[in-house]
C-alpha cells in the first residue's frame, strides 16, 4: 500500500511555478491524504480498495486542470500589474513627475516594490475561482498563501517605507 501525505504549502507554490509535474504528483498525493481521513474512505483504503485506478485518472486530470488554470492567473495577474507600473511610469515622465535623471532612493525602491506586491495581491483575487466543494486541495492552500504573502511583503514594505 502506498504512502500518501499532504504536501507542503510553500515547497507547493515552488513546485508549481518551476517543476509542474512534482507538482501535480505532490498535488495528487496531498488530495489522496485528504481523502483517506474520511472515515468510509480510509476503511477503503485500509482494505486496498482505495484509490482506484480510475479515481487516480480523475483526481491527476482535476488537478492538471486546476494547476493550469491557478498558474495563469498568477501570470496574467502579474502581467496585468507590471502594465499598469509601466504605463504609470509613463504618465509620470509625460507629465514632469519623473524623468531619466530621477535618483532612485531606498524610500523609492521599497515604495514602488510594494505597491507593485499589493498591486499583484489584489488583481490575482480577480477572474475564475479556484475552490472546490471540499476547500481542501493543494491548489486552494497555494493560492491562499501566495495571495497572502504578496499583500503581507507590500504592505511591510510600504509601512518600513513611511517608518524610514
Amino acid at each position: 500500500m502506498e504512502a500518501y501525505k499532504k504536501a507542503n504549502t510553500v515547497v507547493a507554490i515552488f513546485l508549481i511555478l518551476f517543476c509542474r509535474q512534482k507538482y501535480i504528483d505532490a498535488a495528487i498525493s496531498h488530495s489522496i491524504a485528504i481523502s483517506i481521513q474520511d472515515k468510509d474512505l480510509g476503511k477503503l483504503y485500509e482494505a486496498g480498495k482505495h484509490p482506484t485506478p480510475e479515481s487516480l485518472v480523475e483526481t491527476r486530470k482535476n488537478i492538471v486542470k486546476f494547476s493550469e488554470l491557478l498558474q495563469k492567473k498568477i501570470i496574467k495577474s502579474f502581467l496585468w500589474a507590471s502594465g499598469i507600473a509601466i504605463i504609470i511610469v509613463l504618465v509620470g515622465y509625460y507629465t514632469g513627475k519623473i524623468h531619466y535623471s530621477f535618483s532612485f532612493d531606498i524610500e523609492h525602491i521599497l515604495s514602488i516594490i510594494g505597491t507593485l506586491l499589493l498591486l499583484w495581491g489584489s488583481l490575482i483575487s480577480l477572474g475564475p475561482e479556484l475552490e472546490t466543494y471540499k476547500g481542501k486541495a493543494l491548489h486552494e492552500n497555494i493560492f491562499s498563501a501566495f495571495r497572502g504573502f504578496l499583500l503581507l511583503i507590500g504592505t511591510l514594505l510600504l509601512i518600513i517605507v513611511y517608518a524610514i
